[in-house]
């Protein structure tokens, strides 16, 4: 899809919670990652992730070379045998996986990948397509397969501010709103980590031009009588 997924967009918008008391009596939880399900097709919410995927490579594309490139976050053991058929796959931890996460399961000699569709537990990851190849234990891992931190995240905070704003915030006040404002000044200080060095995106070509002025570049040259110039007319 991009930099990030539908889900994680959907799960920082899950923070925007409101409460109201009219006349001093509670009133239900608004759920705005719930909502946005009904309220926002999947394919805006895809169009509001390359959105931001263009602003991140626009500021990346100083020191890095953009679009930036899938590497393997994390190996993992299984911790069980698969077969073909089988749909969950058990390891250690999953609690660090994502849904919509891209998985490559392999055993050294052959690989398949798949995307993870939930996470019913901290062992069990379930995934959208069924094995079509077995895997057995000790020798089979699973590899996380994605961008590098904080890239994703980056780009969800960017695309769930711009979304609530426009179909949440917007129907008490025309202005943005405090919650949209806070993810786009977290977004903007990974990028600002990211350019000044104190993170470092593994994995990707670094082009090494940290202190160099990409306006200095493809200057076009102007025609001169200048003797001293004897390349220029």
């Amino acid at each position: 899809m991009g930099y990030s997924s539908q889900s994680l967009v959907e799960e920082i918008l899950a923070n925007a919670l409101t409460r109201g008391t009219p006349s001093s009596m509670p009133v239900d939880i608004i759920n705005i990652g719930d909502q946005i399900r009904d309220t926002v097709s999947p394919a805006t919410i895809v169009q509001y992730i390359r959105w931001a995927d263009e602003e991140i490579d626009g500021a990346l594309s100083v020191i890095y070379m953009t679009p930036l490139k899938r590497v393997v976050r994390g190996e993992y053991e299984v911790l069980s045998d698969i077969s073909i058929g089988d749909t969950s796959i058990t390891i250690e931890e999953s609690s660090i996986f994502h849904k919509g996460d891209i998985v490559i399961t392999t055993d050294r000699t052959s690989s398949e990948k798949n995307i993870v569709d939930s996470i019913p537990d901290e062992n069990t990851l379930v995934l959208a397509n069924s094995f079509t190849k077995s895997f057995s234990v000790p020798s089979s891992v699973i590899q996380r397969i994605g961008y590098p931190d904080p890239v994703p995240l980056c780009s969800a905070r960017k695309a769930a501010a711009n979304l609530y704003d426009k179909y949440f915030a917007s129907q008490s006040d025309t202005n943005t709103s405090e919650y949209g404002n806070k993810l786009r000044s977290l977004s903007e200080n990974d990028l600002n980590n990211l350019l000044n060095g104190r993170i470092k995106l593994h994995g990707q070509k670094f082009l090494g031009r940290r202190f160099f002025n990409p306006a200095l570049l493809d200057v076009n040259s102007i025609a001169s009588e200048n003797p001293d110039r004897p390349d220029q007319k």
